[in-house]
């Protein structure tokens, strides 16, 4: 009886290792697969960029070349429409022209599936003063930035309020020495090149703003590859406070009625983005910070 106990314990034992082996092989592939189509879609979605960038630029070129009266272009990803700016509504008369010579290019490169816009300025039109006035504002900024730069700061975003005469600043690299007397150097800078009188603001970035900043290429990609991958998606937001980072997923799940079936979307949705995120911190060779993924559902509810 002892030897069958034995056998029937050693025979389970048997069966759990096959199954445990075959549970984790199967896991590794699936997570293989998943990494496969998301290396694909993501060079996709780079290389639908890239076309954009191009006829961001070529379009115009024909557009003003032909004497159409276009101000500017512009594209927005959600319904992927080309906006057309232009210098007023007698231009709009050339619409159908423009059109043509929007498909025309966009064929060329094979962009698909977009829709067109026209907007007459008019009344808003841009005036010379304004033109010059905004040349002047530029080249107060140009001043500021490249002094910064050779006192050692650098990657700073930067700001300017024309009714204060304002100039705001933030540098994100090193400690802000005598933050006083280098804003009133920069100030003297200002004055001594362009003869106006700015007030000249500095601040420096915090650590939780600069890994922000670092991690906006991530959330980029996380928004773009998980509304493609899954029709739940309806929005993305974030946190770095409280730590650790909260990557928030909104989708139009619902809870708990069909729970089963959502939990293992609600699991697809955090491997997913678990993926993206792995393959991204490779590619960016950034500090790796903690975070959790929160899906919620169709009420904003969190599913995990």
């Amino acid at each position: 009886m002892k030897k069958i106990i034995i056998s029937f314990v050693a025979f389970l034992m048997v069966i759990t290792s096959f199954f445990l082996f075959f549970s984790e092989a199967s896991d590794e592939s699936r997570n293989e697969a998943i990494e496969s189509a998301l290396v694909k879609s993501m060079d996709e979605t780079k290389k639908e960029k890239e076309k954009i960038i191009r006829l961001l630029s070529k379009i115009p070129q024909e557009i003003n070349k032909n004497r159409y009266g276009l101000t500017s272009l512009s594209y927005s990803p959600d319904g992927r429409i080309f906006t057309v700016q232009a210098i007023d509504s007698n231009s709009i008369k050339n619409q159908k022209n423009i059109e043509k010579i929007i498909k025309h290019n966009a064929g060329e490169m094979a962009f698909e599936n977009f829709e067109m816009k026209f907007i007459a300025l008019d009344s808003d039109r841009v005036t010379k003063q304004e033109d010059n006035k905004l040349i002047e504002l530029n080249t107060v900024l140009k001043i500021a930035t490249e002094y910064l730069k050779e006192k050692g700061y650098d990657h700073f975003s930067s700001g300017i309020t024309e009714s204060t005469l304002e100039v705001s600043i933030e540098v994100s690299n090193g400690n802000l020495v005598n933050k006083d007397e280098l804003e009133k150097q920069l100030a003297h800078v200002i004055f001594s090149n362009t003869n106006l009188n700015f007030e000249v603001s500095l601040r420096e970035k915090d650590k939780s703003e600069m890994e922000d900043q670092l991690w906006q290429p991530i959330f980029e990609v996380i928004r773009e590859e998980t509304e493609k991958e899954f029709d739940e998606y309806r929005g993305f937001a974030y946190s770095f406070h409280p730590e650790p980072l909260q990557i928030i997923i909104k989708t139009n799940i619902e809870s708990p009625k069909l729970f089963g079936k959502s939990k293992k979307q609600v699991k697809r949705i955090v491997n997913y983005v678990d993926k993206i995120i792995e393959l991204k911190f490779n590619e960016l060779a950034i500090e790796k910070i903690p975070y959790t993924v929160i899906v919620r559902d169709k009420n904003n509810k969190t599913l995990r």
